[in-house]
């Protein structure tokens, strides 16, 4: 019983992991492209890529909590 929880729990975990890196690269590759293409791009674009980043950076925040969450709930 108790390994098959543990087993649920890195489960669990390793996906929360995946999905918070992944979201942290997206969330770079947002800031990168406004930093390269900062002057070509319009207001709007800029605009919409700031949301896209900080919608990713709140993504990997929630994974991040969720991981944080199981591991006090032990």
């Amino acid at each position: 019983m108790q390994n098959d929880r543990n087993l649920r729990r890195a489960k669990k975990d390793l996906e929360d992991l995946s999905d918070e890196y992944s979201h942290r690269v997206k969330a770079g590759t947002e800031r990168a492209k406004r930093e390269l293409l900062g002057n070509s791009m319009t207001a709007t674009q800029k605009t919409t890529s700031a949301v896209k980043e900080a919608g990713h950076r709140v993504a990997a925040g929630v994974d991040k909590t969720k991981r944080n969450l199981r591991d006090k709930a032990r």
